[in-house]
C-alpha cells in the first residue's frame, strides 16, 4: 500500500478546483485563523482518512485528527475518524493483545 500511496492520494486531488458536483475539491480560508485548507467533499472522506491511516500505521484518533486538520477540513470530520478507528480490525486485536 504505501509504495502506492502517493499516487492514489494524487489522484484525489491533483485537479483541485477544476471538479464538479460530489467529486468537487476547493479550498476555503478559516476567518478566524485566517489558514487555508482543502475542503473534501463527502464523497471522497473514507478514501482521504484510509489513505493516511495506512501510511501512517493506524496512529489512532487523536494523531489522524490533527495530521489531517493541517490540511483538510469537512463537516464531521472527527466523528468519521472515531468510526474508521473504532472498526480498523488490527487496532481492535491488538488493544485487546490478541
Amino acid at each position: 500500500m504505501r509504495d502506492k500511496a502517493p499516487h492514489l492520494l494524487g489522484e484525489v486531488f491533483d485537479d483541485l478546483g477544476k471538479r464538479s458536483g460530489a467529486d468537487k475539491v476547493t479550498k476555503v480560508k478559516d476567518p478566524v485563523t485566517g489558514q487555508t485548507r482543502i475542503a473534501v467533499p463527502a464523497k471522497l472522506t473514507h478514501r482521504l482518512i484510509s489513505w493516511y491511516y495506512n501510511v501512517l500505521v493506524h496512529p489512532g484518533t487523536e494523531r489522524l485528527h490533527n495530521t489531517l486538520r493541517q490540511q483538510y477540513t469537512w463537516p464531521g470530520v472527527l466523528v468519521q475518524i472515531k468510526e474508521h478507528v473504532k472498526h480498523c480490525d488490527a487496532c481492535q486485536k491488538a488493544k485487546q493483545g490478541v
